[in-house]
């Protein structure tokens, strides 16, 4: 059906950020017979172990763990298309590694986190997101003990970038959860209509020369577009503001006035809405409803876009949604043009859990399996992005200029630290979703900067100042 506009808002809302991915151990020897129980966190955890630094490979020799038989409880919303797959089959990789630890699937734990996690009955592992750290403060377990004990050699995890993410060892003084699936954002092609328009994608390229690559690729009687610039992460004005050396940051939890705290960052946010209301090479929000059919809202799968900005965390699904329909192929994100500066933005989800947790060893037994080359292998084979560096060099064989593309976001990680959506600060917090949420007035063109959007920074700046002197 076609996307109402707050249906396009809610979609915008669903970020969350993360890295890191755990090497998978041997299978443990024969644990103890026990009676089958569902679990139930409960009982306070274990005292945790002097911690060991999780930026740098763990080289013990340690054994896994005696492991107790269990049925324990996941909070996890995967539950549809390629991602549901991956689930599936990981549960049955899992069940041949640990027998004696069964998972079960909650996918409606999001809906009562917040309650259970004070009643000490959440999962005993879930999902966390970009502002768990900050809300369940005390309440995550510090993974590093578990790391240390098990032995895990994390030579391979993406490393996150300093103090912004969920499962940074900095950020909140630990390390709250292990990387499933990560993306870098990247440029989907339609290179049938590229070719068409006799546009050639470069290896690397600035904000200028991708408008002018828009501008060939819009023949302007809205059969087609050169880019569709939105305020969902379908498309990565965030990444712009990032690129132009600049965070974000919001009003947690009201999420009603919005900042930058350095840089150049407003200069990305006008770039993408000048690409529809300015350059003319972008469909508006009405113009991009009209383009979708009943089935299909993405405009972009029905070979009307020639760029798309995009993460390609569902990149198996793209590939299956296109089809013959068109050539497919990925290209990088343009640099800022006043510092040719890129900052390909990372997204992902990682598996914690809550202090409370009576099964450990069990739930991490799940956890650094979620984060290793198995899982992660089987992430690459159903076109999910992979969260080791390990199963990375066989995703990105996909798809033409992916491996190209990975290569440059490798080398920037690794010199920069793993880019996310995700900061915490003691006054604000920002998403890439809610600045979607507050600014989607200004994609739809209903109000200009003049009229209130770029008031709502100054706003945003005044109550973070004040908000910094009084705390």
């Amino acid at each position: 059906m076609k996307c109402s506009r707050r249906a396009f808002i809610r979609f915008a809302l669903v970020a969350s950020a993360g890295s890191g991915s755990a090497a998978l151990l041997a299978a443990c020897g024969e644990a103890q017979k026990v009676a089958v129980a569902t679990a139930a966190p409960t009982a306070a955890a274990p005292a945790a172990a002097t911690a060991a630094p999780a930026t740098a490979a763990v080289t013990a020799a340690a054994a896994v763990p005696q492991l107790r038989q269990v049925k324990l409880r996941w909070g996890d919303d995967w539950v549809a298309g390629k991602r549901k797959e991956a689930v599936e089959k990981a549960v049955v990789l899992f069940r041949k590694q640990f027998p004696n630890v069964d998972v079960e699937q909650d996918p409606t734990f999001g809906e009562k986190l917040a309650l259970e996690m004070q009643q000490k009955r959440a999962p005993n592992i879930f999902r966390i997101g970009s502002n768990r750290p900050v809300e369940f403060k005390g309440l995550l377990m510090d993974l590093r003990p578990l790391i240390q004990k098990w032995g895990t050699d994390i030579s391979t995890w993406y490393q996150p970038e300093d103090g912004m993410n969920t499962w940074n060892p900095l950020t909140q003084g630990g390390y709250w959860g292990v990387h499933v699936e990560n993306h870098n954002t990247v440029t989907y092609l339609n290179l049938t209509l590229l070719d068409k328009a006799g546009v050639k994608v470069p290896a690397a390229w600035n904000w200028d020369e991708f408008r002018e690559a828009a501008k060939k690729a819009t023949p302007g009687d809205n059969s087609s577009w050169g880019v569709w610039s939105n305020a969902s992460h379908n498309f990565w004005w965030y990444p712009l503001c990032r690129s132009a050396g600049t965070k974000a940051m919001w009003d947690f939890p009201k999420y009603t006035k919005v900042t930058w705290d350095e840089g150049d960052g407003f200069q990305g946010y006008k770039f993408a809405v000048d690409l529809i209301h300015k350059d003319k090479v972008s469909p508006t929000v009405s113009a991009a409803k009209s383009a979708a059919t009943a089935d299909v809202a993405n405009i972009f799968l029905l070979g009307k876009i020639a760029l798309q900005g995009s993460g390609p965390q569902a990149i198996g699904n793209t590939i299956a949604a296109v089809g013959d329909k068109f050539k497919f192929g990925v290209g990088p994100i343009p640099a800022y043009p006043k510092t040719n500066k890129i900052m390909p933005t990372a997204n992902g989800t990682a598996t914690g859990m809550p202090i409370f947790n009576e099964y450990v060893d069990e739930g991490f037994a799940w956890i650094q399996f979620q984060g290793g080359p198995v899982y992660g292998d089987l992430l690459a084979e159903l076109g999910l992005m992979p969260s080791n560096k390990v199963s990375m060099a066989k995703y990105a064989k996909l798809v033409p200029g992916l491996e190209v593309v990975q290569k440059h976001f490798d080398e920037i990680t690794q010199k920069e630290g793993y880019l996310t959506y995700a900061r915490t600060s003691k006054c604000f917090s920002p998403s890439y979703g809610a600045m979607a949420q507050v600014w989607g007035l200004a994609f739809e063109g209903e109000k200009t900067p003049e009229q209130g959007w770029e008031s709502m920074i100054n706003e945003g700046q005044k109550a973070l100042d004040k908000c910094n002197q009084t705390s």
